[in-house]
């Protein structure tokens, strides 16, 4: 209702902040839930809900045992590469519309209505994720890149079953875009050229296989471990 800009300035250190109803109250989608501990500076000038967003500046820090991921799923990404992987059938249906992120530390600069996360660790089941990207208030957007990374022995406790031991500790990308309106069960996909990789893999390794096979056979002795580092060196570069 003022015809000037209204100035804002929030510096907080809060422990256990409600997070879900802090994002309400700044007509921010309620994409993230639960309890953290928050350390935040920031401001910002407007006359309406738009113009603080786009001139909102600041850093946030935050710090939570669980939070929740709303409407997206890191799992069902994660297992969709799976079953692809593994020539299998993979049923998108009757998944949790949400994640839980454990041990959540998450480091955000904000700079004219862009907040850049530029640290994000967190755990999903038995997946460790980290990741960056970027949440856009002034058109109400996110591109999040999630590394997701699974340890050998905890395959099991994972809602698809691990056939291939590729899949395991190395870091499988999950990339999450959408608009606020937009969010649903499609927006964090995997990046499938993990499967290209993988197959690239299999393919050199069948390669050096078959070679020092050749090299055995043909050499033998002193010379043939010789030919090896030869070859093993020219295969590196």
């Amino acid at each position: 209702t003022r015809a000037t800009a209204a100035k804002f300035q929030l510096t907080a250190d809060s422990k256990q902040l409600p997070i879900g109803k802090v994002l309400t109250a700044l007509d921010i989608s309620q994409e993230l839930s639960g309890l953290s501990d928050v350390d935040l500076n920031l401001s910002t000038s407007g006359a309406t809900i738009s113009g603080l967003k786009k001139n909102l500046d600041g850093n946030i820090a935050l710090t939570a045992q669980q939070l929740r991921l709303n409407n997206m799923n890191i799992e069902r990404a994660f297992c969709q590469l799976v079953t692809r992987l593994q020539q299998e059938p993979f049923d998108p249906n009757n998944w949790p519309l949400y994640s839980d992120l454990k041990e959540t530390t998450t480091k955000i600069v904000i700079t004219k209505g862009i907040a850049k996360i530029e640290q994000l660790n967190a755990g999903v089941t038995k997946l460790a994720l980290k990741g960056n990207g970027k949440v856009d208030l002034t058109s109400d957007s996110f591109d999040v890149v999630l590394n997701s990374r699974l340890a050998q022995g905890d395959e099991e406790a994972m809602a698809c079953k691990i056939n291939n031991a590729k899949l395991l500790n190395r870091d499988i990308p999950i990339r999450c875009k959408a608009s606020f309106d937009s969010v649903g069960a499609t927006s964090c996909l995997p990046d499938f050229r993990v499967i290209e990789d993988i197959a690239k893999e299999k393919a050199k390794n069948k390669i050096e296989e078959k070679t020092q096979e050749l090299i055995d056979r043909k050499m033998g002795g002193e010379n043939s471990e010789a030919a090896k580092q030869l070859f093993n060196q020219f295969f590196k570069k």
